[in-house]
C-alpha cells in the first residue's frame, strides 16, 4: 500500500475520532431544540405564508361587488316620544278609539317596539368589481 493512502487513513481516523465540537461538525440536536431553531429562522416562510393568504382572500374580497350578501338586522326601541308611541302602536296594529284622545296623544305612557328585518341585496351590475375580479385572477 502506498503511503499516501496510508498517512490519508490516519488523518480520516483522526478526524473521526476527535470530539464533535473539535471536528467542526456541531453537536447532534435534539428535536425540540430543531423545532425552536426552525421557528426562528422562518421569517421568509411566514412572509411566504401571510402574503399567499392575503392573495387569497383579495380574490375572496372582490366577489363582495358581485355576488349577492343577506344580512340580518333587529332592534328593540322604548319611548314616551308622542310621534313614536303611536307609530308603534300602529305597526303593532292594536289601535284602538281611546289611543285618539288628546291627552293620551300629548301624554302617552311608554311602549316597547321590536323590529327585525332580513336583507337579501343582489348587484345587478358592478363593472368596477368584475374588472378587479379579472385583475386579481391575472394577479
Amino acid at each position: 500500500m502506498s503511503r499516501i493512502i496510508r498517512d490519508g487513513r490516519w488523518i480520516v481516523a483522526g478526524w473521526l475520532a476527535l470530539p464533535a465540537g473539535l471536528a467542526g461538525q456541531a453537536p447532534p440536536l435534539t428535536l425540540a431544540d430543531a423545532l425552536a431553531r426552525a421557528e426562528r429562522g422562518a421569517y421568509a416562510n411566514r412572509i411566504a405564508e401571510a402574503t399567499a393568504a392575503a392573495q387569497g382572500a383579495s380574490r375572496l374580497a372582490v366577489l363582495k361587488g358581485i355576488a349577492p350578501s343577506v344580512r340580518v338586522e333587529g332592534g328593540y326601541v322604548r319611548t314616551t316620544d308622542p310621534i313614536g308611541v303611536f307609530g308603534a302602536v300602529l305597526r303593532q296594529r292594536s289601535i284602538t278609539e281611546a289611543d285618539f284622545d288628546p291627552r293620551r296623544l300629548n301624554h302617552p305612557s311608554a311602549v316597547g317596539n321590536y323590529g327585525a328585518t332580513l336583507v337579501l341585496e343582489q348587484p345587478l351590475l358592478n363593472a368596477d368589481a368584475h374588472l378587479g375580479r379579472v385583475a386579481v385572477g391575472r394577479a
